[in-house]
């Protein structure tokens, strides 16, 4: 009496079919089906060939995943960065009205006759300030000679490697640089 297998996919002819195709019930280890549609030794095949494939996708989803991820933290930041330097151009423009303003506050603090132009010029300077200031502007500090914030134009008997004097104001926007101070640095012995 001839067994048949009991699985529609399994079109074996052997009567003691036991194939271990996962589309057949039979369950046996030892199958020796001669059908060319059995898949008894693909199946195992490709079953280690799939769960390569499985492991190599989600290795490569896993990357692509990190990619991604650093991706977004780096235009964020450039977005950050973006958003902090956006009015450096108009803020450049501004720091020489500023300088002008702050020369003619020198020449009025002089001339006692135009108390009320005084008052008026330092309001303006002092409100002028403290908005950049709401943007990021800091006046840099300037002690000690540091080339990248200070631009030596003159050197004058002093102190070697000391500012002795602040010819214009160097600016600092976000905390970077924007503008160099110009200054006079001492020097031992003057050429």
């Amino acid at each position: 009496m001839k067994k048949e297998c009991e699985n529609q996919y399994c079109n074996c002819e052997n009567q003691n079919c036991n194939c271990n195709d996962e589309n057949c019930d039979c369950n046996d280890e030892n199958c020796d089906c001669n059908d060319e549609n059995c898949d008894c030794e693909k199946t195992e095949n490709n079953q280690i060939e799939n769960t390569k494939k499985i492991e190599e996708l989600e290795e490569k989803l896993l990357r692509l995943h990190a990619e991604f991820d650093n991706y977004h933290k780096r235009t964020d930041k450039e977005i950050e960065k973006l958003k902090k330097t956006a009015n450096k151009e108009l803020i450049l423009d501004l720091l020489e009205f500023l300088d002008e303003l702050e020369e003619s506050m020198k020449h009025i603090k002089e001339d006692k006759n135009n108390e009320n132009i005084k008052k008026g010029l330092i309001m303006l300077h002092e409100k002028l300030l403290s908005t950049l200031k709401k943007r990021g502007l800091e006046v840099m500090e300037c002690k000690e000679f540091d080339p990248y914030k200070h631009e030596a134009l003159m050197y004058e008997k002093g102190k070697e490697g000391e500012i002795t004097k602040v010819l214009k104001k160097g600016y600092l926007l976000n905390g970077e640089v924007i503008r160099h101070a110009c200054v006079c640095i001492g020097k031992e012995e003057v050429d």
